[in-house]
């Protein structure tokens, strides 16, 4: 049986999910140096995904934009917060998709 929604009821849910952040997806070179985003997806065939991802870039990973440009200079944070900085080229960084929180 479905209980009219009263304050108290409306209070006790509150804080028990997280806020809805927009997500913003833009492809990481249209980051601004410094901007950072999270890795969403990208469209690059199989053996260079491999490659990218054993460095570190991959779906869900944190990234900061670091430089654009020739190569685009991207900072993937890792585990407990350490970081590696890679370069790609622009060809590659083009084709991967990152959410931004505006």
């Amino acid at each position: 049986m479905n209980q009219p929604e009263t304050p108290a009821r409306r209070d006790a849910h509150e804080g028990c999910c997280p806020p809805e952040v927009a997500t913003r997806r833009v492809r990481l070179t249209q980051l601004r140096d410094g901007q950072t985003g999270k890795v969403l997806t990208s469209q690059l065939d199989p053996q260079d995904a491999q490659v990218l991802s054993a460095m570190g870039l991959r779906a869900d990973a944190e990234v900061r934009l670091c430089r654009t440009g020739q190569p685009c200079i991207v900072a993937v944070v890792g585990v407990h917060g350490l970081c590696c900085r890679i370069g790609l080229a622009g060809s590659l960084a083009e084709r991967v998709v990152v959410g931004v929180n505006d």
